[in-house]
């Protein structure tokens, strides 16, 4: 069944009007007709123009959204950063008293117990090189 979008009007008049039952078809359709335009105002212009449509100005960039998350983060950075240095000059002390504990026992050692607390030294050392950027300084064992 197609339809000839130029004989819609004409299938939409009644084709007779003598015709009860083409009266009563054409009643329908306009009330089918009638019923759509209502729900589609209803249901469809109403709601876009109490809400309203999108607008381009209101879109949400991306650009725009990453500034706004940077910036609400900035704080949360700079404290953590903070506690990061915090707790590396924690760590940097812990690991030069470690290094004045070992020296202390390698320096009372004797010779096979040295070559051991060297090799323990020297790891340590290069973990507080990793984090202070230079070598402790230990004394020499007179000095204890």
């Amino acid at each position: 069944m197609s339809v000839d979008l130029l004989s819609l009007p004409d299938k939409l008049l009644p084709d007779d009007e003598n015709d009860p039952r083409s009266v009563k078809r054409y009643r329908l359709r306009v009330t089918l007709v009638a019923c759509t335009t209502f729900l589609l105002v209803v249901f469809g212009v109403l709601p876009a123009m109490t809400v309203g449509l999108p607008r381009i100005g209101s879109i949400a960039w991306a650009a725009e959204v990453d500034d706004k998350i940077a910036k609400a983060i900035e704080p949360v950075l700079t404290e953590q950063r903070a506690q990061g240095e915090v707790l590396k000059e924690i760590r940097i002390d812990q690991l030069a008293t470690k290094l004045r504990e070992l020296h202390a026992v390698r320096c009372a050692a004797d010779g096979t117990g040295r070559a051991r607390l060297d090799w323990e030294i020297e790891a340590a050392q290069r973990k507080y090189v990793n984090l202070a950027g230079y070598r402790y300084p230990l004394p020499a064992c007179k000095d204890l």
